[in-house]
């Protein structure tokens, strides 16, 4: 009995810790809206204002980019899962799928022209079926998409459906009176956004008050979430290009009214643009594709060639640099481009401190393509939620980096917390006529009981691609790990060598260097929410504190 009260008290204390260690880097704002937020109950706003709409100055193509999610008959499909609902609220689907399903995304999707009809009994349904502040719909993040998409169909449209005005007119109110403070982020910005195409929209004396504010939240934003080389400061692709839409959605909404005293933003917008267009071509593989770090998942947001597309529907013009070594500094990641490897590497921390929701313990992980051909792939992001499968793919062990003692590099825990985090030291680049190379440290196993220092140099040249890992400290097991693509064929040559095949006329030998032992395990690759396909994975043991890992093309 003193053992087990012993081992209890033991893993409480280290919840404690643990919950410690990630509430510490909250903001105070987070905090007291937390807080609020549980006491208070959220409060539905109406008014009894005559609703007034603003006159539009320009008529602009809607950009559709989105594949159509309704398929009539109350049969919807999202993140790969069709099904037919009975209910906007049905307990057998996730959080996520039922967020979707509150969107409204179907509206403005691929095709959508040809449903005005259907969508639009749609939307009259879910204000009958949906009252004020009951189910997923009312919450501010599913109601701050809905708010854009349903604003959208109207100005599309030139609907004047009274009811519908009066329930879009009450979810602004509602909305702001509920911004995600407690969240911030990429959260807030989709509220703020969507204050501003509710109120530029309708055109009350209330409204107008709640657009200044929007106004001033927005430019609060922009400087707070955009980096100085262009990311996202959430450090993930998918949410960047989330963001990039939210920005030329509202460059679009602005060229709709065309109002003299929106033009500085929306100057600023563009240029803002700008800056993440060129970041997503940074972080974009030659096969349209970009690379799985942190939560990432392809088909949710928006790819580089739909966004360039969206820029010329827009009229906006953009430029893009290509060098062989691309440096993103404040977002922590290089793209080098040699001969016919191309590889994306992540050398940033964990960030933002406040906001690591997003993140995995991906630290120094890469991937690798050669010409369009993927090679090397983490194991992105197929599902949200608190499961288990959820707390696997934002593990060390999904990532092609290194894990020391079978611990994370840093301490991902639930669905979206991190506690003690890596950080990434000793950023080093040089380019030379025959090879580049890239090496970077971090921390994150100086939390072990033997402090580690990983340091990893990737070496780039012509006609191979090279890594060196060094463990600087004590430890009892460390792995080099190595996530190929299910396009790749894998054979076992020797103790220290394998083949990759990735067609019948072209493979590579990838050999390690000082390496106790390796095995080959079955792990997976989630590219999509919905998707989880069975790959090869390669664990490499450490024969002592350096390991070579080394990519050639073999002769045919």
């Amino acid at each position: 009995m003193r053992y087990r009260a012993y081992f209890t008290k033991h893993i409480k204390m280290e919840k404690i810790y643990l919950l410690w260690n990630t509430v510490k880097y909250l903001k105070f704002k987070q905090i007291y809206y937390r807080l609020k937020y549980k006491i208070l109950k959220p409060k539905y706003y109406s008014s009894n204002s005559k609703i007034v709409l603003r006159k539009k100055n320009n008529e602009i193509e809607l950009f559709r980019f989105l594949d159509q999610s309704y398929l009539g008959d109350n049969r919807f499909h999202f993140l790969n899962i069709t099904q037919t609902i009975s209910s906007w609220n049905d307990d057998g689907m996730s959080k996520l799928w039922l967020y979707n399903l509150h969107y409204f995304d179907c509206l403005n999707a691929v095709g959508a022209e040809n449903l005005y009809e259907k969508h639009l009994m749609l939307m009259r349904a879910w204000k009958e079926e949906n009252p004020p502040m009951v189910g997923n719909g009312w919450e501010p993040y599913p109601l701050s998409l809905r708010i854009v998409n349903w604003v959208k169909f109207f100005i599309n449209n030139k609907l004047e459906d009274e009811a519908l005005l009066k329930s879009l007119y009450s979810q602004v109110l509602t909305l702001s009176h509920r911004l995600e403070y407690h969240i911030l982020g990429n959260h807030l910005f989709a509220n703020i956004k969507a204050l501003i195409f509710g109120t530029l929209f309708f055109n009350t004396d209330e409204m107008n008050k709640i657009l200044n504010k929007a106004t001033i939240l927005l430019l609060d934003e922009l400087d707070e979430q955009i980096l100085v080389d262009g990311g996202n400061f959430e450090r993930t692709p998918m949410y960047h290009n989330i963001m990039l839409v939210d920005l030329l959605d509202l460059v679009w909404l602005l060229k709709t009214y065309s109002l003299e005293n929106f033009k500085q933003i929306e100057f600023t917008l563009i240029k803002k643009a700008k800056e993440m267009l060129q970041w997503t071509e940074t972080m974009t593989f030659p096969n349209g594709e970009f690379g799985l770090f942190n939560d990432a998942a392809l088909g949710i947001s928006a790819t580089r060639d739909e966004l360039i597309k969206y820029f010329d529907l827009l009229e906006v013009d953009y430029n893009f640099s290509h060098k062989n070594l691309g440096v993103l500094k404040q977002s922590g990641y290089v793209r080098v481009n040699k001969g016919f490897y191309f590889g994306i590497l992540n050398v940033g921390s964990v960030g933002p401190k406040y906001l690591p929701g997003h993140a995995h313990a991906n630290s120094l992980s890469f991937e690798l393509c050669y010409k369009r051909n993927r090679i090397f792939v983490n194991g992105g992001t197929s599902v949200y939620g608190n499961g288990q499968e959820r707390l696997l793919q934002r593990k060390t062990e999904s990532h092609n980096t290194v894990l020391v003692n079978n611990v994370d590099s840093s301490e991902v825990w639930s669905g979206f917390r991190v506690a003690r985090r890596a950080n990434v030291i000793d950023f080093f680049t040089r380019e030379e006529s025959d090879e580049i190379l890239v090496s970077a440290k971090h921390d994150g196993y100086k939390r072990l009981k033997n402090p580690v220092e990983h340091k990893r140099s990737w070496i780039f040249k012509d006609e191979s691609f090279v890594i060196e890992d060094c463990l600087n400290g004590d430890f009892e097991e460390a792995k080099a790990i190595f996530v190929l693509h299910p396009n790749i064929g894998l054979q076992v040559l020797d103790d220290s060598e394998v083949e990759l095949k990735l067609n019948e006329n072209l493979s590579f030998r990838l050999s390690f260097e000082n390496a106790k032992n390796f095995r080959v395990i079955k792990g997976k690759w989630n590219p999509r929410f919905g998707v989880s396909l069975e790959v090869d994975k390669i664990e490499v043991i450490f024969n002592g504190s350096v390991l070579k890992s080394i990519l050639t093309r073999s002769l045919n």
